[in-house]
């Protein structure tokens, strides 16, 4: 019994050993294509068997649990129609295994185009069917048409990772309709365009940047027959040294997943490369530093290549100090440079760009001195301010005019200034920002506009200051009406040549006074005091002097017009004298 066992045991294993095996790598070499099939993405990669890359991709339907099974197969047969599972129909099926097709989504009806499943396409991309690789009716097409009898076919469970040219996109069609047309079908009958639509390759910009990177820079894109971006599949033949200026033809290709092709070739043109960028130095720029500070060479400083790339790092910084001869390279460029002799230093940024080999180089100029004195601007040079007296008062801001100052590391510091005032009278007056100065009266006025340094000095130790000076004048004003001036005290100022008129002064103390030679009328002087005035020699008409307490006063004139416009009644002093061509009248 057991020799029976084991004679049947060993010609079981001879039988087995018998069975040829179907190695992948061993057949492939004998077709143009092999396929893999990824059951866990439904994709279908086609790969060339040359050079082993990946020449097409297809969104597929595997079978619904372990009905598609894993492992190595052999293109069969092919057939235009063919039964498939229960009443249903495919064209352009090719046999993978017993059981197992490569064709389109199924048909209701035999040779009929029109009676495509609209459900089951929508399907395409997950499981779905019942063991068969479902296809597009282009993609079936093209594997009926390109893979032989005998291409080999791997079926396997991978990941995304497995799928290099990733998982197409798929036509989304109307379910209004239980059954229709496959919108890829190339038949001249199909509604659909995107039956004899083909991919297009677009090429924008033919001008290339000097070393710019071709694969990433070359300015074309893809879309496949359904409009769907298939930029990554196009394969390029030729070859573009954008370090070489000049012209280059390039031949651009794509088989999309429609099994449809497109070609275009292109001729570029590598610029000459543009001389590298150093940005945020001004070439000649001159700059005041004091004694014992610093400067950080490379703050905001920005270095551009001839393809547009940063190179930074290649900048070298050179110094030549007042007392040297030479450049000296500065190795720790990115930290501060202080400073410590008096003169001018020369700071040389140089660069030389690694990719075209073109230089740049600018200078800085660096005039480092003991102090530093804040700085005052005048676009006017200082000229002199003119007021009115009638202003009264000035702001800071008037005072100052177009006076500004400057610290020495450029900060506006004008408000921080004290204006020092000399007046006409010889007093002394000190204004800050936020202060008024009441002018004291007309005439020149001295203005020095002092200002200190915010920081201290490196060798005093002292805050540094400076100062500015400009005159003021104040001048009174020829004609002076329309006004009304009360409750004030006017007393000990002299008037004249003036004409004042159409004024009205009512509630004041007028004392004091020289008034001559004026023009004095249309004027209501009321409810005032006036005493021991003198006026003379003016003209005084049209004018109302009513209930006002004049007593001790002479008037003096000319001419005294006591006509209707000169109404002199008395209010507290019913008695008042006047002088009329000499001789003293008595007014009542």
């Amino acid at each position: 019994m057991k020799t029976k066992f084991r004679r049947l045991l060993a010609f079981c294993i001879a039988f087995v050993l018998m069975i040829p095996v179907i190695n992948l790598h061993q057949v492939k070499a004998a077709t143009k294509y092999y396929i893999r099939v990824n059951k866990n993405t439904n994709v279908v990669t086609v790969y060339n068997t040359s050079d082993d890359t990946p020449e097409v991709a297809f969104t597929c339907s595997v079978g619904t649990g372990n009905n598609t099974p894993n492992g190595n197969y052999k293109i069969g047969d092919k057939y235009k129609w063919h039964v498939l599972f229960g009443d249903c129909y495919g064209q352009y099926c090719s046999r993978i295994t017993t059981g197992i097709l490569f064709h389109p989504v199924w048909y209701y009806t035999c040779g009929d185009k029109s009676t495509q499943t609209t459900y089951g396409y929508n399907k395409l991309g997950s499981k779905a069917s019942h063991g068969c690789v479902r296809l597009t009716a282009a993609a079936a097409i093209w594997i009926y048409d390109n893979c032989e009898k005998g291409t080999p076919v791997n079926i396997f469970e991978g990941t995304a990772a497995d799928d290099p040219l990733g998982k197409p996109k798929t036509i989304t069609v109307s379910t209004s309709s239980r059954m229709g047309w496959d919108p890829t079908d190339p038949d001249e009958n199909n509604p659909f365009k995107t039956g004899h639509t083909t991919p297009k390759i677009t090429v924008t910009n033919k001008k290339l940047k000097y070393g710019a990177d071709f694969k990433t820079e070359n300015n074309m894109t893809a879309v496949d027959s359904g409009d769907f971006d298939c930029t990554s599949w196009v394969k390029i033949k030729g070859y573009v040294d954008t370090f070489t200026p000049g012209k280059y033809k390039v031949t651009f290709s794509v088989l999309d997943s429609f099994g449809r092709t497109a070609e275009k070739t292109v001729t570029y043109t590598v610029k000459k490369p543009a001389n590298p960028k150093i940005d945020g130095v001004e070439n000649g720029t001159v700059i005041t530093k004091e004694i014992g500070t610093g400067l950080k060479f490379m703050k905001d400083v920005r270095v551009l290549g001839s393809a547009g790339k940063d190179i930074k790092k290649s900048l070298d910084i050179y110094v030549k100090a007042p007392d040297s001869e030479s450049y000296e390279l500065y190795s720790t460029k990115n930290k501060k440079y202080v400073f410590d002799k008096i003169g001018v230093y020369k700071i040389q940024y140089f660069v030389i760009d690694p990719d075209s080999f073109l230089k740049k180089k600018k200078t800085l100029y660096v005039n480092c001195v003991e102090d530093i004195k804040p700085l005052h601007v005048s676009e006017s040079g200082w000229a002199d301010l003119q007021y009115d007296i009638s202003v009264k008062k000035l702001t800071f801001d008037e005072l100052l005019g177009d006076e500004q100052v400057f610290s020495e590391s450029g900060v506006d510091i004008t408000q921080e200034t004290l204006i020092e005032i000399s007046a006409p009278d010889g007093e002394q007056y000190n204004i800050l920002s936020g202060m008024k100065f009441k002018l004291t009266g007309t005439g020149e006025y001295n203005l020095k506009y002092k200002a200190v340094s915010p920081k201290k000095s490196q060798i005093t130790k002292k805050k540094q200051k400076s100062e500015a000076s400009r005159k003021l004048i104040v001048v009174s004003g020829d004609s002076v009406s329309g006004n009304t001036v009360s409750g004030d005290s006017v007393s000990g100022n002299t008037v004249s040549g003036d004409a004042v008129s159409g004024n009205t002064v009512s509630g004041d103390s007028v004392s004091g006074n020289s008034v001559s030679g004026n023009t004095v009328s249309g004027n209501a002087v009321s409810g005032n005091a006036v005493s021991g005035d003198s006026v003379s020699g003016d003209v005084v008409t049209g004018n109302s002097v009513m209930e006002d307490h004049v007593p001790d006063t002479r008037v003096s004139a000319d001419v005294m017009y006591a006509d209707k416009r000169n109404a002199v009644i008395c209010g507290l002093n019913r008695r008042i004298g006047v002088y009329i061509n000499g001789k003293y009248q008595r007014a009542e």
